[in-house]
């Protein structure tokens, strides 16, 4: 842990705020760049409010209960105030996207040989049930956004 880091450390610690001040000055890019990072990581669009949401949350993190959680850091084996609220940052983003429901897919067993003018199941080759059930999930999933993730369930 640098001199630098330490004295701010310090200083948020003893609840000065201008060492508060400081410390989100200097980690507020690291902070927001780790939650749109981890959101992209996971194919989900980091939709500004959320980013901003979480943000937020981070520097709450670090100040609940006493800056608790700022009291945690050691700075030992080379780990930095940076690397160190950056693995905070990643967390919070990563448990956040924990609890959002993935949508759901339903895929069925039955073809729409009626919609698509084709002759009953039981006519088919293989290949052709093949391509009926390819379309099938292909118009089933059209209406889904573009960003995951998904679950599909068959039923």
């Amino acid at each position: 842990m640098t001199e630098k880091e330490k004295t701010l450390l310090t200083g948020c610690l003893n609840r000065e705020k201008t060492a508060w001040d400081a410390f989100v000055l200097q980690y507020s890019a690291l902070v927001y760049h780790t939650i749109r990072k981890t959101f992209s990581l996971y194919h989900t669009e980091p939709r500004t409010d959320l980013v901003e949401d979480l943000y937020q949350d981070v520097f709450l993190t670090v100040l609940k209960d006493d800056f608790k959680k700022l009291r945690q850091f050691r700075g030992d084996r080379g780990c930095s105030l940076a690397s160190w609220l950056r693995i905070v940052a990643v967390r919070l983003t990563i448990d956040f996207l924990r609890k959002q429901s993935a949508p759901t897919v339903e895929v069925t067993d039955s073809l729409p040989s009626a919609q698509l003018g084709l002759a009953p199941p039981f006519a088919f080759s293989f290949s052709q049930v093949v391509v009926v059930a390819a379309r099938n999930i292909f118009f089933s999933t059209r209406s889904l956004p573009d960003q995951g993730p998904y679950r599909v369930v068959r039923r």
